[in-house]
């Protein structure tokens, strides 16, 4: 995948986990940093296969990863939330900035 997606196609089940994971301990942690009084974040990912056939033939195979995180901040009372498929840095910063605004 390009950008800022899951980097390491084909990474582990375990790799992936940790990776999402500490996405969204860092987009807690810009939250808070930035002036939320509470926020959660949520994590999903996994992989994806289409297979096609034409005439019993195997046309083609397609594999995908997708992954997303999203938050949740408690700010004075108000709520927001904001979610991403983009796990760099920058992205989750945006993400915590989209939320608390």
């Amino acid at each position: 995948m390009a950008g800022e997606t899951m980097e390491g196609v084909g990474m582990s089940h375990t790799e992936r986990e940790a990776q999402l994971l500490g996405a969204a301990g860092r987009l807690v942690e810009l939250a808070k940093s930035k002036g939320a009084d509470q926020a959660e974040a949520f994590a999903s990912g996994g992989e994806m296969t289409q297979v096609a056939f034409e005439d019993s033939d195997l046309k083609q195979v397609q594999m995908d990863e997708f992954c997303s995180v999203g938050l949740r901040v408690i700010v004075g009372g108000r709520q927001g939330f904001c979610s991403t498929n983009q796990l760099g840095d920058a992205s989750l910063g945006q993400a915590a900035d989209d939320a608390l605004a």
